[in-house]
């Protein structure tokens, strides 16, 4: 259910709700069984600026939460748009969500008595800021300009594997391992499921810092009408952190940006014949 209104000066602002009372993935534990997921509630709210405007604000808020607390998200995103002159527009766009979910895939195995799906509870952050700028030279030259740095950290607790994929109760769907070593000069964890004081199996730590760049600039000429030519000019990177204990923003500065860029470069040239 949702709702949405415009003001007489032109701004405008919606919320909502959504529930998701049957909540099965079939991709989950990545060609295993059917898993459940306890059912969840979202909501949003967003608040925009007149769009007429030289200068336009959004804003939106989200929350899902599942039951027995096994997901919690909150995400905050917004766009600042700048018109100066009429052919030039500008916009920057941030947006940062904190999740915590209890039923994250890491990994299977496959033992003797059946294969065990590992899941582990993630705490994951997760930034991005989406940069354009639009130039119209001339009605039949254009300038596009798109660029996002990304970085999402990952850290992983609670290891798990699941015992009753489709159970109502999340503790009779899994099974918490309780005696687990991380041996931190090899970075894997070593679990002792049926804790006899034997190792029965390890699992590589799954922690995480993803960190991605990418940039296009294209310039579209319109030589004749209906036949174009575009050039293109495109940067990227993308990076693992070393440490993957290293705070969001720093990391993000240590690492992606000190990364060597691959630059690509295109022509695309169109041709319309005309009878």
């Amino acid at each position: 259910t949702n709702g949405h209104a415009q003001f007489k000066n032109f701004w405008g602002f919606g919320t909502g709700f959504n529930f998701n009372l049957n909540n099965n993935s079939t991709a989950a534990l990545r060609g295993g069984p059917t898993l459940r997921f306890n059912n969840n509630m979202s909501h949003w709210f967003y608040v925009e600026t007149d769009a007429r405007k030289k200068l336009r604000f959004f804003t939106n808020i989200y929350h899902v939460y599942a039951g027995q607390n096994t997901v919690r998200t909150n995400g905050y995103e917004m766009s600042l748009r700048y018109r100066p002159i009429r052919t030039l527009e500008l916009s920057a766009g941030p947006y940062y969500t904190r999740s915590r979910r209890s039923m994250q895939y890491i990994t299977n195995l496959s033992l003797d008595d059946g294969t065990r799906y590992i899941n582990g509870t993630i705490l994951q952050h997760t930034f991005g800021m989406a940069i354009r700028g639009n130039l119209n030279i001339l009605p039949n030259l254009t300038v596009q300009y798109y660029g996002e740095p990304f970085i999402s950290k990952g850290n992983y607790s609670s290891l798990k594997h699941v015992v009753d994929p489709k159970a109502r109760d999340f503790n009779k769907r899994v099974y918490i391992f309780e005696d687990i070593n991380f041996d931190v000069d090899n970075d894997i964890y070593q679990i002792d499921e049926n804790r006899d004081g034997q190792i029965d199996y390890e699992i590589g730590n799954p922690d995480f810092i993803y960190m991605q760049f990418r940039s296009n600039m294209v310039v579209r000429w319109e030589y004749i009408p209906g036949s174009e030519l575009f050039f293109v000019w495109s940067q990227g990177t993308t990076t693992l952190a070393d440490d993957p204990n290293e705070r969001l923003f720093s990391s993000l500065g240590q690492n992606l940006f000190s990364e060597q860029l691959t630059n690509t470069f295109l022509i695309k040239a169109t041709y319309r014949f005309l009878k």
